[in-house]
């Protein structure tokens, strides 16, 4: 996670502006900064266990139609300094194209 405010003294402040860690920070080393620079497909394996983006989904039943497990509810999830938060849900019917309203009265 990208760090827009302190940097520890002796650290590379571009790397924390820009990845969140530099190359001095505890678990990195030089080869890690490295590919984050020259790749941007490379994951922190800190990341694995909780990615800047997520986006879960689960199967229910439409209450339009009946069907088991035909609607399909997608939730986008960021992550920020202050933990997860929701930054879209959607649903939608895979049987009968019906788009039901999410639990929070919002479509």
């Amino acid at each position: 996670m990208a760090d827009e405010g302190t940097v520890p003294l002796g650290h590379i402040r571009a790397s924390h502006r820009v990845l969140g860690w530099c190359s001095l920070c505890p678990e990195h080393d030089a080869m890690d900064e490295l590919l984050a620079w020259r790749d941007d497909s490379y994951m922190d394996p800190a990341d694995e266990a909780d990615p800047p983006l997520a986006i879960t989904t689960a199967y229910t039943t439409c209450g339009a139609c009946g069907t088991e497990e035909s609607v399909l509810t997608s939730v986008v999830t960021i992550r920020t300094r202050t933990g997860r938060r929701q930054v879209a849900q959607w649903a939608y019917c895979l049987n009968c194209d019906d788009i039901p309203e999410a639990a929070d009265g919002k479509a």
